[in-house]
């Protein structure tokens, strides 16, 4: 997951040269290190590898950690679960950035388990907003019997032409569409 999510802010902030480096298990750790200590604009990590790096590399590695304006966790459910073991990496990683009130603390999950829920009722300081939750009603925005899925192989150079069909076609007219793209393709190519 998070080397998923370090090529995605590689791709996205590649035009604003935003600097992300990826700090997991298995990796060689100087390097990482090294990473660290070059002030990243974004730092991509599992709790476990980032909490050995507090504990082992020195302050000129984690310094920048400091300055952290922003914290994301994905998975919530399962780095919040007493079972998973990740509370005391998680807690060593938090010892070293911004207070939260410093900080902005964002968490997400695709399940709500009652760790997660319990992050509503935590008492917050006075002034603070109250945590926000937001559940999504699977039964009320379920698929939609009536939806017709399918996929369409396009060549990488003409995934734009189709997407710009796509998002350019109301309702049942898309596929009539996406089979002119095709065949204005296929012409072009012979």
């Amino acid at each position: 997951m998070a080397v998923q999510i370090y090529e995605q802010v590689k791709a996205i902030g590649a035009r604003q040269s935003l600097k992300p480096i990826l700090i997991t298990g298995g990796a060689d750790q100087r390097e990482q290190a090294l990473q660290l200590a070059s002030r990243p604009h974004v730092v991509i990590a599992t709790p476990g590898r980032l909490a050995e790096h507090i504990r082992t590399s020195g302050e000129d590695t984690v310094c920048g950690l400091r300055r952290v304006r922003f914290v994301v966790f994905d998975e919530a459910d399962r780095l919040l679960s007493p079972d998973a073991g990740m509370l005391p990496d998680l807690e060593t990683c938090l010892s070293v950035i911004p207070t939260p009130e410093k900080r902005q603390t964002l968490l997400f999950t695709a399940t709500v388990t009652p760790e997660v829920l319990a992050l509503k009722e935590r008492p917050r300081p006075a002034g603070r907003p109250p945590i926000y939750v937001c559940e999504v009603d699977t039964q009320t925005l379920a698929i939609p019997r009536k939806l017709k899925q399918m996929f369409q192989q396009v060549h990488v150079t003409h995934k734009e032409c189709y997407l710009h069909v796509l998002l350019g076609t109301p309702g049942e007219s898309c596929t009539t569409h996406l089979k002119v793209c095709q065949e204005s393709f296929a012409d072009s190519r012979s």
